[in-house]
């Protein structure tokens, strides 16, 4: 009789282990549409990924695998988000080494702007990037490096007035995703939070509505008319503590402060981060002045979304181009048209220059 009781019990606990677990998997944290970047790269085989691009909106939109991989057969995946931490990035390095044998990171500043750094330690920007990594233990490692990030941002300049930004780790919700949907309840979840997001173009950004978008930027020149200056603390603590971690894993970086149009302090500051890296004596790109849009082919007029990211005809001519200065300057980018693993990455060019096309010859309609 005890034998059948404990049985019964056992059966009892396993039942209610696998409904929780169904549950859990079930209904999960809402996946952000927005980082599709990140359920992408999970869907890379391994070591068919040289090299990534990270960094906020401005590489999200900004980037294209396919058309790299058209324009020199360079493999480069995206790990990027909208207002991503910057302090994300090593995270999402050890992430992506995991699975992927990286040579080079190009790594955009916009990130590490005062102003942004402040914004973005902020509980949803977190959220959605740890719970969106396939995998919930490679999610918490992500959390737990931020964790680290949130305490410097803190130390530093101080914690934000508001409680609902401000990041504390006792909550429970970190660790139950299932509480983290408390903020969405009040609104009401649709049947699309239950949907894993659809990758397409190996993580390439492809709502219509904004990638097929014109701002003419030309009255907005200006906006590049400062002197560089110097960088904070914060910042340069932040840099050597990235510089050491690429170093120690031979992973040789390219830092680049994407083509827009901001603010004149925004565009100073982020000026002022590319020459600290290159005073530091790494490779890094100021995009934003007339000779580098000259370079790029990037004409203001017809290649921006608005005037701070690029829509897809400016996105291609960057990845384009970005492409073709890795392969002449040295970086761990070899040529891998042709080969049978990288089928996927032809396949894919095929069906973004589709969609490509299509969507410009609808938006002249």
């Amino acid at each position: 009789m005890k034998n059948k009781k404990w049985l019964r019990v056992a059966s009892f606990m396993l039942l209610l282990v696998l409904s929780v677990g169904y549950v859990a998997a079930r209904y999960d944290y809402p996946p952000n549409h927005d980082t599709r970047s990140l359920a992408a790269f999970a869907e890379f085989e391994k070591n068919t990924v040289d090299g990534v691009a990270l960094g906020t909106s401005v590489v999200k939109y900004g980037f294209v695998p396919t058309a790299a991989y058209e324009q020199s057969g360079v493999a480069v995946g995206l790990l990027a988000t909208s207002l991503q931490p910057f302090g994300a990035t090593i995270p999402l390095l050890k992430y992506a080494k995991r699975t992927q044998n990286i040579k080079f990171a190009i790594i955009d500043v916009h990130g590490l702007r005062s102003a942004a750094v402040k914004n973005s330690v902020n509980p949803t920007k977190i959220q959605n990037l740890y719970l969106n990594i396939p995998g919930r233990i490679e999610g918490y490692k992500v959390m737990f490096g931020l964790f680290d990030y949130v305490d410097r941002v803190y130390d530093y300049y101080g914690k934000p007035t508001d409680e609902k930004r401000t990041v504390d780790k006792s909550e429970a919700y970190w660790y139950a995703p299932l509480i983290a949907f408390h903020s969405r309840w009040k609104d009401g979840l649709v049947k699309k939070d239950f949907k894993k997001p659809h990758t397409t173009f190996l993580g390439a950004y492809d709502i219509k509505a904004r990638v097929f978008a014109t701002t003419d930027c030309s009255p907005y020149y200006y906006c590049w008319d400062y002197e560089v200056g110097d960088i904070d603390d914060f910042q340069k603590n932040e840099l050597k503590l990235l510089f050491e971690y690429l170093e120690e894993n031979d992973i040789e970086p390219l830092f680049i402060n994407m083509p827009s149009f901001r603010d004149k302090d925004e565009q100073q500051e982020n000026a002022s981060l590319i020459a600290y890296c290159k005073k530091q004596g790494y490779k890094a790109l100021d995009l934003c002045t007339r000779e580098m849009l000259t370079e790029l082919s990037i004409d203001p007029k017809t290649d921006f979304l608005n005037r701070g990211h690029l829509n897809s005809k400016g996105s291609v001519k960057f990845s384009k181009y970005i492409a073709k200065y890795l392969t002449e300057n040295g970086f761990s980018a070899p040529d891998h048209r042709g080969e049978d693993s990288y089928n996927v990455w032809d396949e894919q060019a095929e069906k973004y220059n589709k969609f490509y096309e299509k969507g410009w010859k609808n938006a002249k309609k």
